[in-house]
């Protein structure tokens, strides 16, 4: 869009987070079309932000809303790691459930470790994902790891 701009032209925008994902990025777009680009803009859900009224009331307000923006994200930052420092203390588990290892997964890693058959192989008989087969595998439950500890 802002290829097609001229220098004179007025671009309406319905809301002023359609410029852009973050504060920084509505302020870079809000230059390059009011500055780079010498075009006014109007920001139809909130008339105080339209060039043709003033800078001064643009920068005041539009500093304004990336205060409350800012505010906004750190509040909801906190918020999240409260939960989750609650939900640790909790001893809430985070992420997918592992699954059970199968009772015939300890002979199906012994062909594994002796070269009988593939990891692709094991998984596909113990009816897994190959990454969950070798995780299972690297994490002390192959058949070597379980007889020394014996």
């Amino acid at each position: 869009m802002i290829k097609k701009l001229d220098s004179g032209d007025m671009v309406f925008v319905v809301k002023l987070d359609h410029l852009g994902k973050d504060c920084e990025e509505v302020r870079k777009h809000w230059e390059i079309i009011t500055k780079d680009c010498n075009c006014d803009l109007a920001v139809l859900d909130t008339p105080v932000l339209d060039t043709r009224l003033g800078e001064n009331i643009k920068d005041v307000v539009l500093q304004t809303f990336e205060a409350f923006a800012r505010i906004k994200r750190n509040y909801a930052h906190q918020r999240q790691a409260e939960g989750i420092a609650v939900a640790k203390v909790n001893d809430v588990m985070f992420g997918q459930r592992s699954l059970p290892i199968p009772e015939d997964y300890a002979a199906i890693a012994g062909m594994y470790s002796n070269n009988i058959i593939s990891a692709r192989e094991a998984a596909r008989r113990l009816n897994v994902a190959t990454n969950t087969f070798l995780k299972w595998y690297r994490s002390g439950n192959s058949p070597e790891q379980n007889s020394m500890a014996k």
